[in-house]
């Protein structure tokens, strides 16, 4: 920004000193010229930074630079380098809302869209041809060209915004609060049951902020970009967040604010049940699988809470054992049962399991016991026929009679 605005100070040197030293205005001409700082582009700008306004014109007989006196803006004066970050110390004490110099450096401190006016008056008829193109109005005896340049200044971020738990507010923060992390003692406790959730909603205005970053510990996700992010804990703790909001666009000044959640999520155990959670499938001749309602703690040496019952039309009933029983390695809300023997498409498989066993979910719940819950294969068939779509006739219910003897003699040598 201030290579530009060097930039314009040269050039405004090059046009001055271009001419030759023995040459002398024409009589009786007026033209209207002006250039900013903005070279051309849209006049946006971030509070607490200035812009230059130049005006070139010829034979004015009155010029001036104002703004209203409720704008913000202030006239700055002195060297300005590339390496000063705050222009207050410029600012021209002795300017109030009018300045009758050529150029002028103004410093924005209120965020909105600003008018700098640029009053003219010349002896006679002039225009300006650019984008749009201004004639002067001849007034009571004097060509007068009268202007505003609108400047949008965009404000400093300050975030904004609102935490609910099952729709109701829990906590509101406004733009001009800032919750120091130092105070965390101090903050507002909420308890999470295990699974559930908090809604973080921005309500950011100033600022005009075009990226948001919610961060919070604990949570899933723990990061998102969302304005309005629904944030679930899985997590037993007590946990912290804290927002970001952004400019981000390359067409608008960049700008950034952070702000902590002045909250303590305390993420306790679940109140629900820990049960069964639909069906239990046949994955393969030798798993069953066993769906649960929260992700479970890793277990071992449980194979025998657990009773896979096998009954069939060719005269199997009895019991098969459980060789491993585990968490599922891919989705924790599973438990995989691997048998020390095969089940068969025309096989009833029931599974109990006795709570003594103590599997618990990772928010420390106990399962429920589970009662002959019948198995659903994962393939099933439609058409109800034992021996399956390729031999209606029955080969297949001859194969599997075959393989009923291969599964008593695995269990007998047991």
């Amino acid at each position: 920004m201030k290579d530009i605005k060097f930039l314009f100070v040269f050039s405004l040197m090059a046009m001055m000193f271009a001419c030759e030293t023995d040459y002398e205005p024409l009589n009786k001409f007026s033209d209207a010229d002006w250039y900013t700082s903005a070279f051309g582009a849209p006049m946006v700008i971030s509070v607490d930074d200035y812009m230059s306004f130049s005006d070139l014109s010829q034979g004015t007989k009155s010029h001036s630079w104002s703004f209203s006196n409720t704008s913000g803006c202030k006239f700055l004066k002195g060297t300005i380098l590339s390496s000063d970050k705050d222009f207050y110390p410029f600012i021209d004490e002795r300017l109030d809302t009018i300045s009758l110099d050529k150029t002028v450096h103004v410093l924005f401190t209120k965020g909105g869209i600003q008018g700098i006016r640029l009053h003219n008056v010349f002896e006679y008829y002039a225009r300006f041809e650019g984008n749009d193109t201004l004639e002067t109005v001849y007034q009571n005896g004097e060509w007068v060209l009268d202007t505003t340049f609108m400047v949008d200044v965009y404000d400093s971020i300050q975030p904004a915004f609102n935490v609910y738990q099952d729709g109701v507010k829990v906590i509101s923060v406004a733009y001009n609060e800032t919750p120091l992390l130092e105070e965390k003692d101090m903050w507002k406790e909420v308890d999470v049951e295990f699974g559930k959730t908090l809604t973080f909603v921005d309500l950011t205005e100033k600022g005009r902020p075009d990226t948001y970053l919610w961060e919070v510990k604990g949570g899933t996700p723990e990061e998102s970009v969302d304005s309005a992010a629904v944030i679930a804990f899985n997590q037993i703790g007590t946990f912290t967040a804290k927002f970001t909001a952004s400019r981000t666009d390359e067409n608008i000044p960049a700008g950034s604010k952070l702000k902590n959640v002045p909250i303590k999520i305390h993420v306790i155990p679940s109140s629900e049940p820990l049960v069964l959670d639909g069906h239990i499938t046949k994955v393969d001749d030798m798993t069953l699988q066993l769906p649960i309602s929260r992700g479970l703690e890793a277990f071992s040496d449980k194979e025998g809470f657990f009773t896979v019952h096998v009954s069939n039309t060719n005269g199997f009933d009895q019991d098969v054992a459980v060789d491993l029983a585990k968490v599922n390695a891919d989705d924790i809300t599973k438990i995989d049962l691997l048998l020390a023997a095969p089940i068969y498409d025309n096989d009833v498989v029931t599974v109990s399991y006795d709570d003594d066993g103590q599997i618990k979910s990772i928010d420390q719940r106990e399962l429920d016991s589970i009662e002959a819950v019948d198995v659903v294969s994962a393939d099933v068939n439609m058409m109800g026929i034992a021996g399956g779509f390729e031999d209606a006739l029955g080969d297949v219910w001859t194969e599997n009679h075959k393989k009923v003897g291969q599964r008593l003699n695995i269990l007998q040598s047991m």
